[in-house]
């Protein structure tokens, strides 16, 4: 159980982390 919540958080992170680097991409960009 302690493991499907941890990958639940990951997921979270990791498109917070994506959205982070689309807006950085787009600050470069334009």
């Amino acid at each position: 159980m302690e493991l499907f919540r941890q990958r639940r958080v990951d997921l979270g992170e990791v498109l917070i982390c994506m959205w982070s680097f689309l807006d950085i991409c787009k600050t470069r960009v334009f």
